[in-house]
């Protein structure tokens, strides 16, 4: 995928990198093809294309304002990735470390 986005980098305002930075917490998106981010963005491109990905759930991982990360999964069956309550206890998990 760095070979993919290497000679287009993702400067769009609207890519999923740019979003997380601009405060988003939580980016879920049910199909990439159809997103706006999709036609704008070469890394979401790649993910697509080289990864087969269709769904996508990113969460920013945060201290205080700082953005230190993003968790993200990807399905690539179409089907809309669901977090469920086993998600919530992650979150607490990562929380106490």
């Amino acid at each position: 995928m760095i070979d993919a986005t290497r000679e287009r980098p993702d400067t769009a305002a609207d890519s999923l990198a740019e979003r997380f930075v601009r405060g988003e917490k939580v980016i879920s998106i049910d199909d990439l093809v159809e997103d706006e981010t999709y036609r704008h963005g070469a890394g979401v491109q790649a993910l697509v294309r080289l990864g087969g990905a269709r769904s996508y759930v990113g969460v920013a991982l945060r201290k205080d304002d700082s953005l230190l990360g993003v968790i993200a999964i990807y399905s690539s069956g179409g089907a809309p990735v669901l977090l469920t309550s086993r998600s919530r206890c992650s979150r607490i998990s990562l929380r106490r470390r």
